[in-house]
């Protein structure tokens, strides 16, 4: 049976007193947590996070498909997902069928450099 000391931050378990701020302190660092999180997710799932945690617009462009995969929009520029291959494409030019895989990387550039799509 668990009791409440009387000083916020500790508690008494089953097996002894427990110190709340030392419980935070022996947790993973924040990346840890983060990749261990995104483990879990599917590769959509972490593109997705991923755009959000860039502060960028990711969203589905209805109707629109390519190679019948769903188009999304990342940012300012097209993309498409790949879940089974894991490759992400990228439309290299609006209007146009171009699209070719790309890395995170080129992909953030791609929107650094502030195409319209």
């Amino acid at each position: 049976m668990n009791e409440a000391c009387g000083s916020l931050g500790r508690f008494v378990g089953v097996q002894g007193p427990i110190n709340a701020s030392a419980a935070r302190e022996s947790r993973p660092p924040a990346a840890q947590r983060t990749l261990a999180a995104m483990a879990d997710l599917s590769f959509k799932e972490s593109i997705q996070a991923y755009a959000m945690e860039q502060g960028l617009l990711f969203m589905p462009r209805v109707g629109k498909f390519y190679n019948g995969m769903p188009v999304y929009e990342f940012g300012t520029v097209s993309i498409c997902i790949d879940s089974v291959k894991r490759l992400l494409y990228a439309q290299l030019q609006e209007g146009i069928e171009g699209w070719s895989a790309v890395t995170l990387t080129q992909l953030m550039e791609m929107n650094r450099m502030g195409r319209s799509r």
